[in-house]
């Protein structure tokens, strides 16, 4: 009988293997590109050379060019003299008017610098205030908390345009992290995709709390539920008794609807005290209702494709596909500690497999076809075969196996991605900010918050000069140049 061989792993290496990065990046060669054409320039200066210092027969062959990037910051405080007369006769004072460009006490390019270092790139009040100081410009806690907080009807507005812009164009991607209010646990849905980053912050994280989110809402309390047949059809999908099947249809089919949730739990602890005190039932009952009302509603786009990871909360949002993250999927091979040499082997060989198996996906995405889709299928019935020598690896094969369909997904529609990465990206600019202040104080400032999150890391994937576009934003919403939404749309439609 041969020697079995062991190997050790402690805590801090089975840690570190988790990461799947190494195996599903391929090394690229590296390639410096030219960065003089991407810059953009602001002046010119020519810098001729003294010809008196030349030979005679020099000849001028080219101008050769060389960048210098430099940025202004300095303090530009104005003081202006008012001219004021007094009439006696009309005992009226006569005030010289201000000039066009006065925004205020704090002008509007301090406003949108204060705004910018603060959500784009994470400063503290405090230190915000120090670099003011710093420079000679004046400013209280209390004026800097209401730059920060103050002119917000915009924000909303543009935080659900986004929204809105980003579901209707492609597929979604969602994740949630944990944030904190008033020292208590939240929980911010992350949706996204290429073209935006959406985020909102909730008390849970519950499939009524994801629907909230698709909504733009920030209480799920303020879901809308109907009853209609989608409703009824879904009550008896959800394996609702016949009696309070009937009852709920006695109660709610002449009643005005939609209602909100808060006022549909009134309503039912009122009327059907039994149902109420089902907490599962009545739980599946409030889903059936509110997933009735999303279908019905025209406000946000109903989302058709999604790829998020396995939690059940993400359960039935989207009407078309369902997709699941290969990345979730393989660290469950990656935490895999097999002790003995043999099924070592047989690990790490098949771990192999699986992301060759996951780069053939990435090339079929680029190059997809009818027949390269059903070779891929015949692979993946090859390869995720539970019979190897290590029954570890074979729990986490059938576990693949439960959701080959969604995790195949790309097969049928190419343009979804493989991973959850852009959503989880997102969260971690949550779990930044969370690092930087450790919570919100009120109701306000979370949804400020969430929508600031979401403009900023939107108009980075659009590519929008941020600082630019916070200033023209604060000086007048209504006439800015720039709509985040709109943009959305044009990159979207462009080829």
């Amino acid at each position: 009988m041969g020697k079995i061989e062991y190997s050790w792993l402690g805590k801090s290496d089975i840690a570190r293997n988790i990461s799947s990065e190494k195996e599903r990046n391929k090394k690229k060669k590296w390639k410096k590109n030219a960065k003089k054409s991407q810059i953009p320039v602001d002046e010119t200066v020519h810098c001729p050379i003294d010809k008196s210092g030349l030979p005679p027969d020099a000849v001028f062959k080219y101008t050769d060019t060389v960048i210098g990037q430099d940025i202004i910051f300095k303090r530009n405080n104005t003081l202006y003299l008012v001219d004021v007369y007094y009439s006696p006769s009309e005992k009226k004072t006569y005030r010289a008017p201000l000039p066009a460009g006065y925004t205020g006490y704090h002008g509007n390019g301090l406003k949108g610098f204060a705004l910018t270092l603060h959500n784009v790139c994470d400063v503290t009040s405090n230190k915000i205030l120090d670099l003011f100081h710093s420079i000679g410009c004046e400013l209280s806690k209390g004026s800097l908390s209401s730059i920060l907080l103050g002119n917000t009807d915009w924000l909303y507005n543009e935080k659900s345009d986004i929204l809105r812009a980003g579901l209707s164009v492609s597929y979604a991607q969602v994740d949630a992290t944990g944030s904190r209010v008033r020292g208590a646990n939240y929980h911010t849905q992350i949706i996204c995709n290429e073209y935006f980053t959406s985020y909102t912050t909730l008390q849970n994280k519950s499939r009524l709390d994801v629907l909230a989110a698709f909504q733009g809402l920030h209480d799920k309390n303020l879901l809308q539920l109907t009853y209609n047949e989608e409703a009824v059809r879904l009550v008896a999908i959800a394996d609702i008794c016949e009696n309070d099947r009937v009852l709920l249809g006695n109660v709610f089919r002449q009643r005005g609807m939609p209602i909100t949730l808060e006022h549909f739990n009134t309503c039912v602890e009122k009327e059907l005290p039994e149902l109420y005190n089902k907490p599962v039932a009545f739980t599946k009952v409030k889903e059936a209702f509110a997933f009735a009302y999303y279908h019905y509603q025209d406000e946000y786009p109903v989302i058709e494709l999604l790829i998020s990871d396995d939690a059940s909360e993400y359960n039935n949002i989207a009407t078309l596909f369902h997709a699941l993250c290969w990345i979730h999927d393989g660290r469950n091979y990656k935490k895999l500690t097999p002790v003995i040499k043999g099924h070592q082997d047989i690990c790490s060989t098949f771990i192999e497999k699986y992301w060759d198996y996951y780069h053939k996906l990435l090339e079929y995405k680029k190059n997809s076809s009818e027949y390269f889709a059903m070779q891929l299928e015949a692979e993946f019935a090859s390869l995720f075969v539970a019979d190897t020598a290590y029954a570890q690896l074979n729990t986490c094969i059938k576990r693949t196996l439960k959701i080959k369909e969604q995790l195949l997904g790309v097969l049928k529609y190419p343009n979804l991605p493989l991973h959850n990465n852009a959503s989880e990206l997102g969260a971690r600019q949550k779990a930044r900010k969370r690092d930087i202040s450790l919570h919100t104080m009120t109701t306000e400032g979370t949804i400020v918050q969430d929508a600031w999150m979401t403009i900023v890391q939107t108009a980075k994937k659009l590519g929008v000069n941020i600082y630019e576009y916070i200033t023209e934003k604060i000086s007048n919403p209504s006439s800015c140049k720039i709509s985040l939404a709109e943009l959305i749309y044009k990159k979207a439609l462009s080829p």
